[in-house]
């Protein structure tokens, strides 16, 4: 059985996680623009600190 480091591969086509940060980081940058481009704004709507949303786009 393959180590679960051997089994991720994050270029495939169907990566899970890659397609979920993807997601996430258009939501938020959705958010940011509906809030004038106010992070902080952004980032307490969204129930996240404000160093999470930065690190997350």
């Amino acid at each position: 059985m393959k180590a679960d480091s051997e089994i991720i591969n994050r270029d495939h086509p169907f990566n899970l996680q890659k397609a979920v940060e993807t997601l996430e980081r258009s939501y938020i940058i959705h958010i940011i623009q509906k809030n004038d481009g106010d992070k902080v704004k952004a980032s307490e709507m969204l129930g996240i600190r404000i160093q999470m949303l930065e690190q997350k786009i």
